[in-house]
Order: C-alpha cells, then structure tokens, then sequence
C-alpha cells in the first residue's frame, strides 16, 4: 500500500493443512471458521457452515463493533496529553 497505509478492512483464507500450526494457534476447530481480528487478538468468531444470509449479517456486526472500537481507541488518543 502507498505510505504504508493498512486497509481498513481485509479478507484473508488460509488453508489449515498446509499451516495447521496457525490453525492450532488460533483453536480452529471446524472449517469454515470465520475469524474477526484486530491486532492479531481474535474478537469475534464463526465457525461451521453458514446461510449467506447469517454470513451477511455476522459480517456487518463484526464491522459495527469493529468501528465502535475504533472510535473508543480515537476519542483516548485526543484525551492524551503530551509534553
């Protein structure tokens, strides 16, 4: 990315048998697993076969909670003082 700007957003799959250690690192234990992540700490979790709908909708959750994050992380950011 230009700058080293990090997207806001991304999208990753992995294939457990052939990184079978990242999968135990992060206790996958059915596949698919959907795994929401921010700073390499899982915050929220689907695992097993889904509707598309129930995909949708975990999805637009995990972003909502994921822009409440953000924000709560932005608002102390201007409350720290610096000298």
């Amino acid at each position: 990315m230009p700058g080293g700007a990090r997207p806001a957003n991304c999208l990753a799959k992995v294939d457990i048998d052939e990184h079978s250690e990242l999968a135990l690192y992060y206790k996958v234990g059915a596949v698919p697993s959907l795994l929401v992540m921010q700073n390499g700490k899982v915050l929220n979790r689907m695992e097993g076969l889904q509707t598309t709908d129930a995909i949708r909708d975990w999805i637009n959750q995990a972003v909502k909670s994921r822009k409440k994050i953000r924000r709560v992380e932005e608002d102390d950011d201007e409350d720290t003082e610096y000298s």
